[in-house]
């Protein structure tokens, strides 16, 4: 997955001034979804949904978003991630799920996706509060169930 700005100062020759990429084959909703990013001009932060490939969770499995600084003066870095991914726990789900979605309020960020909503100050990648809407779901109740 790779991020890139371009300078389009002239529609017929567009450069690329910039561009990250991420590692570990990652993908993200945005590649097919424009609504699944966002774009805060003003603190030049980019927040991207991203995730790993489902069979090689482990150590660098990740499931959530990413918070870029993609300030255009210097090379763009991670600032922080959030995960909606547990490793080592037995998670059960329902087949409807939340688009990969993100809200900026007051300093904070709050990101959908999956069966969670994460809220996070903005700054520090702190988390606020969360929620699990599949919480308490059991496999006789129509949820699917595995040890991740």
């Amino acid at each position: 997955l790779q991020i890139s700005l371009f300078d389009v100062s002239d529609f017929a020759k567009p450069k690329q001034v910039r561009k990250y990429t991420e590692d570990n084959k990652a993908s993200s909703a945005a590649q097919y979804d424009h609504r699944a990013f966002r774009y805060l001009p003003e603190s030049k932060l980019l927040i991207l949904p991203l995730s790993t490939p489902h069979w090689n969770w482990g150590i660098d499995a990740f499931d959530g978003f990413v918070v870029y600084d993609v300030d255009e003066s210097k090379d763009f870095k991670q600032k922080f991630n959030i995960s909606h991914f547990d490793s080592g726990e037995r998670t059960c789900w329902g087949e409807d799920t939340l688009p990969s979605r993100s809200l900026v309020f007051n300093g904070d960020v709050t990101t959908l996706k999956g069966h969670k909503v994460y809220s996070s100050d903005l700054d520090t990648g702190e988390v606020q509060w969360d929620i699990n809407l599949d919480k308490g779901r059991e496999e006789g109740d129509g949820a699917y169930c595995m040890m991740w």
